[in-house]
């Protein structure tokens, strides 16, 4: 057939005179020269490729096969990715009786009633639907284009169009396998995982902190240089101590500032405008060093991803309290920017371009080929990435399937009762394939396989040498870690018109100079989020650690010695705008390592970390996007930090707090309505784990919604609360107010 040939049928069987791309025709011509021109067709099977064409491409069906799944799943019958794909290659073909087949298969009963409800289109129909479309759409060129093309590319034999593609004869594969065999060494899967665990051992070995943190770090650093591209890497971090001090969650904050900062780059792209930013954190930070900030640099290295508390005991009702310790899991994946051209992975050409990124380090391509058959609606070349593609290739590959009863029980990011074969099986299984090399390193031996991987055990060497932990000191932290001396010499007046509870409207910083060294007994808050609501928004995240860090400094100077800052954070979703403005800047955030970090270098020690477990509250981020495979499993985050910092000093006595608290967020919103009148307030119960514990006055710098004066009320002691907001001042006035006119009425 020759392309005039199939442009006149196309014409007659849509109805109307129409003219493709000069390029889908170029290009037509150059594979008839290579491989010949594609075998005629019967008119009826020409109609039935263009319907089906047509129907995919406008997705009309897409009603049908959700209305198709969602009635069998009422049955308890659920589809797989690989059969939801067949689901819709029968509709799109118009298959009732594939249908019904795979329905019986799947031992439903009534499968022929549920068939029998589908409705089927015509082919006069779906070319209806197709001159409708295009009489109302402004760019029906393209929609014609993209059905033209995609037709054009299945009347060849499709192995002949690939290996013309391929430049070689294609044996028929999955894509993944396809590039393997192209780029047999970028692409093996020697080291696909590895996981690191840190314990008493490794501890001892190293004798003291920096050497055991340069042995971390160096594992990182030569990890990101072993492991394939896209993979993973996961650190368990046992409970540890250094006379008497825990370190687990100070090893937890530098591990992640060094893995997620360490590759120091003076980037030549795009995306990456160093001048802007320094201009942005200049205005915010009068008093910065440029020299030593440096931000020619930009500071990237492995993505952090997840972080799991492995609790030994079992937590179900609101109100459990856990005291003995837990584990730390710690998650990363390597994303390395590469420009090595990936073909497309439906028509394997290899003109293609480099489209953006949309996760920073992960380079996404778009199709060019005029007959790639994979276009959009309206003819853009298809998207993909190398993660994707990995993500993909999970799919498709059965062997690597996840059990749902193991999907259920790592479906939170806390999990009870797991010992460490337990987190090594789920690692193995949730981010590597079938067939993979896995690394482990310190680990108790599981054997030579498991779960269809191969397993190697080595032993990490201390690294005796600490310059690695001269990246502590390096530009990035000079951006943010900058004491402010500057004073305001304003005054600030007491609000509050009830006894014991002082309340006063300002910044906490200006609040605080005021105020003698050594006043308070403790404090406790949860601070504002970077950028995560209408009143907190800073440029970047450079702005935001540098109030952060002088505010925790007024602190610092007036608590008493010995006395405690609990301080509540949230590792959620957001763009820290320092390398990147745009949504591939996005990411989970490390703000409790960044906090740790900070405090520390105020003077304050990190005692511990207690997990505020919320249970199953935060519905919004999709556990697996309806997959059973590797590499899409992401948990539910179920908690929050609740750090817990002391200024060094026996002034006052040290204080146990428990480990984990299951406590209920507040209910602020009733049918659409802010009951309460601020939007991110805290339980009283979390701020009682400090104020039934202390004596004397206690602070809050971000008071919010007054949740800690209250707390301090009911525990019949002083309090200290300092907001910036004057409707939220008042907000913690009426509340405080309240809550003493009730408990006046039990007196």
């Amino acid at each position: 057939m020759t392309f005039e040939y199939i442009t006149k049928r196309f014409e007659e069987t849509i109805g109307f005179n129409w003219l493709p791309e000069e390029a889908t025709e170029s290009e037509f011509k150059r594979v008839v020269a290579s491989i010949g021109e594609p075998n005629e067709v019967s008119k009826t099977r020409f109609a039935d490729l263009l319907c089906e064409i047509v129907c995919d491409k406008l997705d009309l069906y897409n009603k049908e096969i959700k209305f198709f799944i969602d009635t069998v799943a009422k049955k308890s019958i659920f589809f797989n990715y690989q059969e939801k794909l067949t689901i819709r290659g029968l509709f799109l073909k118009g298959d009732k009786a594939g249908l019904s087949r795979l329905l019986r298969k799947r031992k439903l009963n009534d499968a022929q009633t549920v068939v029998d409800r589908i409705s089927i289109y015509s082919n006069e129909q779906i070319i209806g639907t197709l001159s409708e479309t295009i009489k109302d759409d402004q760019n029906y060129d393209a929609i014609l284009n993209s059905v033209f093309s995609a037709l054009v590319f299945s009347l060849f034999e499709r192995d002949a169009i690939l290996s013309y593609y391929t430049h070689n004869k294609y044996r028929n594969q999955r894509f993944y396998s396809f590039l393997k065999e192209r780029y047999p060494v970028k692409y093996e899967r020697e080291h696909a995982l590895s996981i690191l665990k840190v314990d008493d051992t490794l501890l001892q070995s190293s004798r003291d902190y920096s050497l055991l943190l340069s042995t971390v770090c160096n594992y990182l650093q030569q990890e990101y240089k072993r492991l394939q591209n896209y993979c993973y890497t996961g650190i368990i971090i046992d409970p540890l101590t250094i006379d008497g001090e825990s370190i687990q969650w100070r090893l937890y904050s530098d591990l992640v500032l060094y893995a997620t900062k360490f590759i120091e780059e003076r980037l030549k792209i795009g995306y990456f405008h160093p001048a802007k930013i320094q201009e942005t954190t200049k205005r915010y930070i009068p008093n910065i060093d440029l020299e030593k900030a440096d931000f020619s640099i930009a500071n990237t290295g492995f993505t952090y991803k997840d972080c799991f508390i492995l609790n030994s005991e079992q937590m179900c009702q609101e109100g459990d309290v856990v005291a003995s310790s837990y584990r730390i899991l710690v998650l990363f994946q390597k994303n390395k920017r590469d420009e090595e051209i990936i073909p497309c992975p439906e028509c394997l050409s290899d003109n293609v371009r480099g489209n953006s990124y949309p996760i920073l380090g992960v380079k996404s391509w778009e199709c060019h080929n005029p007959l790639c058959p994979d276009k959009s609606k309206y003819n853009r070349g298809k998207r993909y990435s190398m993660s994707s593609i990995i993500k993909q290739e999970a799919i498709e590959d059965p062997s690597s399937t996840i059990d749902k009863n193991l999907l259920s029980e790592w479906r939170l990011d806390v999990i009870s009762q797991k010992g460490i074969e337990s987190v090594i099986d789920y690692l193995i299984r949730f981010y590597s394939f079938f067939g993979d090399t896995v690394h482990l390193y310190n680990m108790p031996s599981i054997g030579e396989e498991h779960a269809g991987r191969f397993l190697t055990y080595t032993d990490v060497p201390v690294h005796k040498s600490k310059k690695l932990l001269d990246f502590f000191d390096s530009a990035f932290f000079h951006r943010f870690s900058i004491l402010d001396v500057s004073r305001n010499e304003q005054t600030f007046e007491n609000i509050s018109e009830i006894d014991g509870v002082e309340i006063y409207n300002g910044n906490c910083r200006d609040v605080l100079q005021s105020m003698p060294c050594n006043r308070f007994d403790g404090a406790i808050t949860s601070p504002p989020y970077y950028n995560a609501k209408e009143y907190s928004h800073w440029p970047n995240i450079y702005c935001y650690l540098y109030d952060m860090y002088n505010h925790a400094a007024e602190v610092y100077r007036t608590l008493k010695p010995g006395a405690y800052f609990l301080y509540n954070i949230f590792d959620y979703f957001d763009n820290e705008n320092n390398v990147v403005q745009s949504a591939m800047g996005e990411g989970r955030m490390i703000l409790g390592a960044y906090i740790i970090n900070l405090f520390r270098k105020i003077g304050f020690t990190i005692q511990d970390n207690i997990i505020w477990y919320k249970g199953h509250i935060q519905g919004h981020r999709s556990t697996n996007q309806g997959n059973n495979s590797p590499y899409y499993q992401a948990p539910l985050n179920c908690y929050e930090h609740i750090l817990c910092f002391r200024k060094p000093g026996k002034q006052l006595s040290p204080i146990d707090f428990p480990k984990i608290v299951n406590i209920y967020p507040v209910i602020k919103i009733v049918k659409g309505v802010n009951i309460l009148g601020h939007t991110a307030p805290y339980p009283i119960q979390l701020a009682r784990i400090l104020t039934s514990r202390i004596k004397g006055v206690v602070l809050d710098p971000y008071a919010g919604s007054f949740t800690t004066s209250r707390a301090a009320s009911l525990d019949s002691i002083n309090s200290v609360s300092i907001e910036m907001s004057k409707e939220y001042c008042q907000l913690g006035k009426r509340l405080l107010a309240q809550q003493e006119n009730t408990l006046f009425k039990f007196l």
